[in-house]
């Protein structure tokens, strides 16, 4: 780490700042990343496993509905408005039936859905073919026609349509499957996303520790540097300054005592003068006298 400590302050700040960057960047794709795929799981789920399930019950729903109406054809007078009912609402739940399945079928995108598809096609028209048979041989309100139908009722019919529901049941569970299997997905995606968040947070706070750490130390150190030499300096400055105030002091004392004697010259010189000035005086009187 000695080339770190080695840096200027501008490039330790450049690297501080372009790991920072790179930790969001870094965050930023792997949050959009695991985002995309909650939410392709999640669209998976809602858009086509639950639609899916839906359409199959709605299919099979019909399809009992339609045995009901079926079976009670047997036991109903071929001239009333009963049984005329009774094979409109056979008639009709049939084709909601085949509608939902049409739907489902839309939907379907695995290859286990695509591998039981053909299973339940082939199955339904076998039924159906039965099923026509069975109503057909009903509405001629015959004894061979009613005996037919219940034979078939209980036999072929049921078998046949058995068969069919049993392929609608995978089908169902395969769906279900599915949709268990995006949850799960998505699940393990959110606890990654979450741990490898934690994880990037944690380094980018050790990375920013240790860049405090280095840029502080290596404004600090610079700076107490600084300081001391100013300080020293200023040590320096104080001793020059003490020391011109005791040549000032001295200067002045000498001035003093220069003043000092240059008043006692200039006495001196008031002595002399009124002793000239006396024997000036003495000189005239003696030249008077003279």
């Amino acid at each position: 780490m000695k080339w770190i400590t080695n840096l200027k302050i501008g490039a330790r700040l450049l690297l501080g700042f372009s790991i920072m960057i790179l930790l969001m960047v870094v965050i930023s794709l792997s949050g959009l990343r695991s985002t995309r795929n909650i939410q392709r799981n999640l669209d998976e789920i809602f858009r086509l496993r639950l639609p899916s399930i839906d359409y199959l019950i709605e299919a099979d729903r019909d399809l009992q509905q339609l045995l009901v109406a079926e079976r009670s054809m047997i036991f109903s007078d071929a001239q009333s408005d009963v049984f005329k009912e009774l094979v409109q609402e056979y008639e009709t739940k049939l084709k909601r039936s085949e509608e939902c399945w049409e739907k489902y079928r839309a939907l379907a995108s695995t290859s286990e859905e695509r591998a039981v598809i053909p299973k339940y096609e082939k199955a339904r028209e076998e039924w159906k073919a039965i099923s026509r048979k069975l109503v057909e041989g009903r509405k001629e309100d015959t004894r061979e026609g009613r005996r037919l139908a219940i034979d078939l009722s209980l036999g072929a019919a049921k078998k046949a349509f058995e068969e069919m529901r049993s392929y609608l049941n995978e089908l169902q569970g395969i769906n279900l499957n599915n949709a268990r299997q995006a949850h799960l997905a998505a699940s393990a995606t959110y606890r990654a996303t979450v741990s490898t968040l934690l994880t990037i947070a944690g380094i980018g706070l050790l990375v920013g520790l240790f860049l405090m750490w280095t840029i502080g130390r290596g404004v600090t150190k610079p700076l107490r540097t600084v300081i001391q030499g100013l300080t020293q300096g200023a040590g320096q400055v104080s001793s020059a300054s003490g020391q011109i105030s005791q040549a000032s002091q001295q200067v002045a004392q000498g001035a003093s005592q220069q003043a000092s004697g240059i008043e006692e010259a200039s006495s001196s010189l008031e002595e002399i003068a009124s002793m000239t000035k006396q024997n000036a005086n003495n000189a005239e009187q003696a030249n008077t006298l003279m």
